[in-house]
Formats: structure tokens, sequence, C-alpha cells
């Protein structure tokens, strides 16, 4: 693009890369403060109101060990635990945002307690190009 650009003299191809990617962005209507490197809705059904975790442990997992992880963690009732194709020591599950963010606080809290687990917020789901 910035090859065709100077074959049209244009004074500052840099101003009009920035304008063109500004006007590209009004008309998408993406919103410019939603960063793509944070979690803002459920990866797995794409509702605002829930976001995906990922919980990794030092063993091969069933559904069962994580939903009672989370519970001991206090999260209450955790829906479908979908066990990851590529690593089964991690599955992927949806939670409401406050529960979501209170697990992985309790989950930090007692960090030392929880060695070789971990829980994170997803903003891709595993095995996609980022």
């Amino acid at each position: 693009l910035r090859e065709d650009l100077d074959d049209y003299s244009v004074s500052d191809p840099d101003t009009l890369l920035r304008s063109l990617a500004q006007a590209m962005a009004v008309l998408s209507r993406v919103d410019p403060s939603v960063s793509p490197a944070t979690a803002h809705r459920s990866l797995l059904s794409g509702d605002p109101s829930l976001r995906t975790l990922q919980v990794k442990a030092p063993f091969p997992v069933k559904p069962s060990d994580i939903t009672s992880f989370c519970k001991g963690l206090g999260s209450g009732k955790v829906g479908v635990v979908s066990i990851c194709a590529n690593d089964n020591h991690s599955a992927i599950f949806d939670l409401p945002v406050k529960k979501a963010e209170r697990l992985v606080d309790q989950f930090e809290k007692r960090l030392a307690e929880n060695q070789g687990w971990s829980i994170t917020f997803l903003v891709h789901l595993p095995g996609e190009d980022e």
C-alpha cells in the first residue's frame, strides 16, 4: 500500500495511512476502547456477560476434576467444562464475569496450595492462531 501511495505524490503517506485506518475503524464500528489483549465476551458463546477461563492441571483431567477444583475455590456452579483436544491437562469453560474474577482472585490468594495448577482468562481459544 505504501508503494501505491508514493506513486500518487502524497505529501505525507503516514498521515494518509493514519486517516485511512481511522476511517476504516469508524466504518466498521470497532470500539477503540476494546483491546484485543483483554477478554470482553465468552469465546464459547459470544455472551458479553460471560468470560472464558482455562484451567491447567499437573495431570490429565476430567470435567469433574475441574469442577471440584473450582468449587474448592468458591466458584459455585460451573457450567459445561470442555477438555482441550490438544492438551488433556487443561480445560475451558465460561463463568459470569464477577464469578470468574472472584475465582481468579481466590486462586491467586491460594497460589501456594495450588502448585502445578493455573487459571487464566482467555482472549482466544487454545489452538487458534493469535
